[in-house]
């Protein structure tokens, strides 16, 4: 279980939200809404550890993940704006380094496969498309075998089709006792099974 208990966070000196509570119990699916500016990337930067709260705590299995960080990385994998590539370096290159990290090489040519990433394996990460570069660096979610995946705007730069795909990730993840947590800017038809926290009330 992933837990935040009266959160406060701010960017430059600048209050963002505070006293936010919520509860991600196993197979959760959890999508942060509200404007830009209103803290959806701080709270999900947070909850991956990088970004301390001003107050309050974000507890894992009942531990305080900043105070036990090494029980908890593990278990999390983020993924950002940016999408934490190298552009000099294949895509199979960019995908062996992430599972050198976590040790889960075996699971590569199976990550291939349901991504299909086969045509662009031996291209160089830089040279392909805003598209194709979120698809492979989407890759990294099942290459870290994470039990909760924290994703900032994972649609965007996607086709139809991928974003086809990224859902059915999020619900096979989640269905397997996983917790997901992902930003947007709004609800949708396709989105109305998740939990939302909107930031726009919480101040």
């Amino acid at each position: 279980m992933l837990e935040c208990e009266n959160l406060s966070c701010a960017r430059n000196n600048k209050i963002l939200f505070k006293d936010l509570s919520f509860k991600a119990e196993p197979k959760s699916k959890i999508l942060i809404t509200g404007p830009n500016g209103s803290g959806k990337t701080s709270l999900i930067r947070s909850l991956s550890g990088l970004l301390p709260p001003v107050s309050g705590n974000i507890k894992h299995c009942g531990k305080d993940i900043y105070g036990d960080p090494k029980s908890y990385i593990p278990s999390m994998v983020y993924m950002g704006h940016k999408n934490a590539c190298k552009d000099g370096l294949t895509v199979v290159e960019n995908m062996r380094f992430w599972a050198g990290v976590r040790n889960t090489k075996e699971l590569i040519m199976a990550v291939v496969c349901y991504l299909q990433l086969q045509s662009v394996l031996d291209i160089k990460y830089g040279e392909l498309s805003a598209g194709w570069k979120r698809r492979v660096a989407l890759a990294r979610l099942l290459i870290s075998n994470a039990n909760i995946w924290l994703i900032d705007e994972p649609f965007c730069n996607l086709d139809s089709a991928t974003c086809e795909l990224v859902l059915n990730l999020i619900s096979i993840r989640s269905e397997q006792n996983g917790i997901v947590v992902i930003t947007g800017h709004n609800s949708t038809e396709q989105l109305c099974d998740f939990t939302t926290i909107d930031m726009t009330f919480v101040k």
